[in-house]
Formats: structure tokens, sequence, C-alpha cells
């Protein structure tokens, strides 16, 4: 995050809000966008945004669309597959009601109650080696931690576990032992290139699993105090 001051640039922005739609819409595009001397840069951006204040259980009401060309992310980190992420596109919306305000805390448990859903249609990155793909659902469950379920879709997944593990990301074992496996599930696609994985996941009691065998846990979720 950019703090208080930084300077951003940019070739172009373009904000457009129309008047005519149902509820509030705007869509956004930025080229050449830089955050600060050393920051964030993105090549091109363009987003939409269009929210349903009224939405109820199993309604949309915020959906989010985003593509993303050349980012350059910024240098004073050690990015695990380097700074340069080619694309990353996301097709999102987030279901069910929207609460009055009163609060974090008491804003999230309404959204819960009511059913709300963060449903992933699809996320698209290409990042360093990696060439994959995400679709899945997402809610909170009675602790407000995260439960979810859905799929991943790798390809060059050797190429991305040798370049985590040259950067210690993961041990040269666990990179090896990941490689040996994922290579058992991944299959050539039918109009030819390099093979690809896909698997179901889980997200539930703080932990990732992948076909059913626990993988990560997750840090929890800190809300304030109510």
């Amino acid at each position: 995050m950019a703090a208080p001051g930084t300077a951003y640039t940019a070739e172009l922005t373009r904000l457009r809000v129309p008047m005519q739609s149902p509820g509030p819409t705007a869509g956004l595009t930025v080229r050449a966008l830089h955050v600060g001397a050393d920051g964030l840069a993105i090549g091109t951006a363009r987003a939409l945004l269009a929210a349903d204040l009224m939405a109820g259980k199993a309604q949309v009401a915020l959906s989010v669309n985003l593509d993303t060309q050349e980012i350059m992310l910024p240098p004073q980190v050690n990015w695990p597959l380097g700074r340069r992420v080619a694309s990353l596109s996301v097709d999102g919306a987030i279901d069910g009601p929207i609460p009055p305000p009163r609060g974090l805390v008491a804003d999230a448990r309404a959204w819960r109650d009511g059913g709300g859903v963060v449903d992933l249609r699809r996320i698209d990155l290409r990042w360093g080696p990696l060439d994959g793909s995400l679709s899945g659902t997402a809610s909170l469950d009675q602790d407000l931690q995260l439960v979810g379920s859905g799929a991943v879709r790798a390809s060059n997944y050797a190429e991305t576990l040798d370049v985590l593990a040259e950067r210690r990301i993961i041990g040269a074992d666990a990179a090896l032992a990941a490689k040996a496996v994922l290579s058992l599930l991944a299959s050539a696609p039918a109009g030819g290139g390099p093979a690809q994985v896909e698997v179901p996941f889980t997200i539930g009691n703080r932990v990732v699993a992948v076909r059913g065998i626990p993988l990560v846990r997750l840090p929890a979720l800190q809300w304030p105090s109510p």
C-alpha cells in the first residue's frame, strides 16, 4: 500500500459512471500507471463495478470484472514468482444482502446469516512460469472464518515449483514431492500444449485441503472487538 503523499502518474485515466444504470455502476480504465518512484506499475487495467443495494439472498450485490496486463510489483519484496505478472483477470461477485452499517463484525454476521457468498467465477493468472486459473465460492463460518470450495487449474507447475524452491519459499524436498504427485494428476490438453493439472480444493477450519489432503493452515481472520 502506498504511503500518504505518494505520487501517482498515468498516461490515461478514464472513469465512466453511467447515469441510466439500475444501480451504482462505474468503469475505470488506466494505462501506464506508476505508484511512486519504486512502487507498483501497471501497463493497462480495466475494471467494471456494479452494485445492487437492494439485493437479497442468492442475488448479486456487487459484481467485479478486472483485467490487468503487465504488472510490475514493487522491488522491495522478494515476490515468490518474481516481480512481473504478465496478466491478472478476475470475474467475481458478492451475493447476499448488504446490511445497514452497524460495525464491521455485526455487518459480517448479518451478511453471513443472510446467505452471503463470494462467487469467484474465474481468476486467471500468468505470473512468472505459472499459467493458472481458479474458480470457487467462499463464505464465513460461525466463527467468521473462511469456508469455501473450488478448483484450481495450472500448467507449467513443475517450473513454478522449481522457482519457489530456488527462492526458498518451499523446501527442495517438498517441491520434488509435489511435482511427483502433480505429474500423476496431469493430462495433456486436447489441442496440444503443456500438461495441465486440475484439482479440487476446500477451505474449512482454517485448513486448505486438496483432494481431501490438508496442505496449508491459514492464519485466523482478526476482527475488531464488537
